[in-house]
């Protein structure tokens, strides 16, 4: 199989890097000539593709996590049907309007966005650090978490979570099931504390006239949804550790499946040992993620000169937020990322336009610094070697 990938990936054309490092030294927008936008906008898709395609056929993801995912009429299918969704979003946001903006982005903010991915993915990092036992506490979690994060970004419906407790698994000998758990603990505090942030930022939008745009907002719905993201924090490792030893107890009484039963003790035993101080933690630095996640939105927006105060930009943003969540997505999140972010500040009573231009180039330094980042997901780490 390995020689399969290899042969595949040596047929790909081949990568200058010195053209290379000039797409991703200069910045397409600096120029105003429409030609010289178009070139080197192509040059740095082109590269960025092949780089990547190239890494990710070789370490075998695809193949091994996804099989599903990697039939090329699904493929193909998918990719019709988001290019779909975002031709149509274009053209419903003035095409024209939205090319002229792009050139004239403010490059400044884009780097301060840039500034923020990288604080982001070091919050991850230690993020899952601290959950880990200290004997499976190593750098190679980094690419754990990028490498997950890239895969879960460009595959359909979701298909990229599968990745992660493999790639634990392969850095750390953690158990997939445990891997699992891992990452559905994770899932939950980061969905609870999104939860309790839009609803904080709607109150907040709604009680003191942050905009002038009429939304008619029940305040025991803001009640009801905030309590339930205190709820899904408080108890929802309660409920999870709940949940699998009830499964554990009938798969025991059945007498059968017993490969099943061990990776539910499994899951059963970590969840289990998870203490309070840990989930602390968790919870902490979830909020600083999503805070510094936010902060970012914010500077693409204000790139684009798109009227928003910080309050507004987590509201709206969550629209994207949630697109990519939820098992929805097409291939590379295109179409329905940014569906949600034009329909989010929308409603807010933004411009259209500038708003499209913005998730745009959000959705795109997304990709790129992903696909970067998760580089470090390809090196085999060594078996016993850990911090």
């Amino acid at each position: 199989m390995w020689q399969y990938f290899n042969k595949l990936a040596s047929s790909l054309p081949s990568v200058d890097e010195r053209r290379l490092r000039l797409c991703w030294s200069r910045n397409p927008l600096d120029t105003v000539s429409s030609e010289d936008y178009h070139s080197g906008y192509a040059m740095i898709l082109s590269c960025v593709s092949k780089t990547c395609l190239k890494g990710f056929i070789v370490l075998g993801f695809l193949n091994d996590i996804a099989p599903k995912a990697t039939n090329i009429r699904r493929w193909l299918t998918g990719l019709l049907v988001s290019m779909l969704v975002l031709i149509a979003l274009l053209y419903w946001s003035a095409p024209a309007g939205v090319l002229e903006i792009l050139v004239g982005v403010k490059r400044d903010w884009i780097l301060v966005a840039g500034l923020f991915a990288v604080l982001t993915s070091g919050v991850r990092f230690v993020r899952l650090w601290i959950l880990l036992p200290r004997s499976q506490r190593t750098f190679y979690l980094y690419g754990v978490i990028s490498g997950h994060a890239f895969l879960n970004q460009v595959l359909p419906f979701r298909s990229g979570e599968l990745v992660f407790p493999f790639l634990l698994k392969r850095a750390t000998g953690r158990p997939y099931s445990v891997g699992l758990m891992d990452l559905l603990v994770i899932r939950l505090v980061e969905l609870a504390v999104l939860i309790l942030g839009f609803s904080a930022a709607l109150w907040l939008w709604t009680t003191h006239s942050f905009s002038t745009n009429e939304m008619d907002i029940n305040a025991s719905s803001l009640w009801a949804l905030g309590l339930g993201g205190v709820v899904c924090l408080l108890l929802g490792p309660v409920l999870m550790r709940t949940g699998l030893s009830i499964v554990s107890y009938l798969l025991q009484k059945l007498g059968r499946f017993h490969r099943l039963e061990r990776m539910v003790v499994d899951a059963l035993v970590a969840i289990s040992a998870l203490n309070f101080m840990t989930y602390l933690g968790l919870v902490v630095l979830t909020v600083v993620m999503w805070a510094l996640l936010f902060v970012l939105y914010h500077a693409v927006l204000l790139a684009f000169d798109v009227d928003v105060r910080i309050v507004e930009t987590v509201i709206g943003s969550t629209g994207a937020i949630f697109g990519n969540l939820l098992p929805v997505n097409g291939i590379g999140s295109i179409g329905t990322m940014e569906a949600g972010w034009v329909a989010g500040f929308v409603a807010l009573g933004k411009e259209q336009t500038p708003v499209m231009a913005a998730g745009l180039v959000l959705h795109a330094l997304v990709i790129v610094f992903l696909g970067i980042t998760a580089l470090t997901a390809l090196p085999t780490p060594p078996r016993h070697q850990v911090l």
